[in-house]
């Protein structure tokens, strides 16, 4: 019962190693999400008290805030939450809070703790958890936060602040400079991302499909796709065709011939489709074989038939036999879509538009 276990909870989260067990905080979530009057007025009673450390408070706000779809909850650990942050200086307590407030909703006071923490605190992960939790509050602070944490020391931070700027026009200049020139995959790969929701992001995406870096030039298709830049379709076909390309790259490849069912795909399918079903096929070979399957049968027509028969042949993988025949009555769904017609002279060019 909820009502009555509440309180050996909270005296067990007084205990030297109470705050870092996550079952406890579990238990404590469970409780509040009972919506038993006495459990919140027991919580309540216990934050106001002098036994209720720091720790403690950020170790039940978190658990407040797992509970939060309760009104009476989230009012509750927002109103913690505001009062502990200034307080807490140890990093497992900063944790806990920031996590917590990304459940909860947007406040000044918070919110500037956040962008506080995003900007100056010397630990990597605080940062982007910081700015992290601004973009999930949805707090009027968050693109200007992460324009700033793009230029942050460490990569990863940069990565979070790309992500969070993915639907703001004035980042774009921003957002490109690290798409270009930023020394780390990762995030040009996220600023590449991020800009396929921009408009004016054409050039900068055409221009990352020959990125050195694998995470980028898969990131750059993506985004061709998002945007729908049919006529990039050369470049793409480019990296289906080179023998020595990453898989993710060819997964994104083969999704954007898909996603515009481009009937000038079905030769470079068809190789990747023997690849995968080949003898000494990798796992990660199969499974672009197998995506490009999918896509030649979407087509219809001849290229679905030739991708049937390969697929179902005496010396086809097991694996190969069971999608060929799972999909062989599937129709074919390019035959009832507006097909986009390849323009690399220009960017998106759709029949029936």
């Amino acid at each position: 019962t909820p009502g009555e276990a509440v309180s050996a909870l909270l005296r067990a989260l007084e205990q030297d190693a109470g705050p870092a067990r996550a079952g406890l905080r579990k238990a404590l979530t469970i409780a509040c999400r009972s919506k038993d009057p006495s459990v919140l007025s027991a919580v309540h009673a216990w934050l106001e008290s002098a036994s209720a450390t720091i720790a403690g408070r950020a170790s039940l706000i978190l658990a407040l805030a797992w509970s939060a779809d309760d009104e009476a909850a989230r009012a509750l650990a927002s109103s913690a939450l505001s009062a502990a942050a200034p307080t807490a200086t140890e990093f497992d307590d900063l944790w806990r809070l920031v996590q917590a407030a990304r459940m909860l909703p947007s406040e000044t006071g918070v919110d500037g703790w956040l962008s506080n923490l995003a900007k100056h605190d010397e630990r990597w992960m605080l940062r982007g958890a910081a700015l992290t939790a601004l973009t999930d509050r949805k707090s009027a602070l968050a693109a200007t936060t992460a324009q700033a944490a793009l230029d942050d020391a460490y990569s990863r931070v940069r990565v979070v602040a790309a992500h969070a700027l993915a639907q703001t026009p004035s980042a774009l200049q921003a957002l490109a400079k690290h798409a270009v020139r930023d020394r780390w995959a990762v995030v040009r790969a996220a600023s590449l991302d991020s800009l396929s929701e921009l408009p004016g992001a054409e050039p900068l995406l055409r221009r990352g499909v020959s990125d050195t870096a694998h995470q980028a030039r898969a990131a750059a298709i993506r985004g061709l796709t998002k945007a729908r830049v049919t006529g990039a379709w050369p470049l793409v076909k480019s990296r289906l065709e080179d023998h020595d390309e990453a898989p993710d790259v060819l997964t994104d490849g083969v999704l954007f011939a898909r996603a515009f069912c481009i009937a000038d795909a079905a030769r470079s399918l068809a190789s990747l489709l023997r690849r995968g079903a080949g003898p000494d096929a990798t796992s990660y070979e199969s499974d672009v074989g197998l995506l490009a399957l999918g896509t030649l049968i979407d087509f219809g027509g001849e290229p679905a038939a030739a991708a049937l028969k390969s697929a179902s042949g005496p010396g086809a993988p097991a694996g190969f036999r069971a999608v060929a025949e799972k999909l062989a009555a599937q129709p074919a769904v390019c035959a009832t879509r507006h097909v986009a017609q390849p323009n690399p002279g220009g960017s998106t060019e759709e029949s029936g538009r």
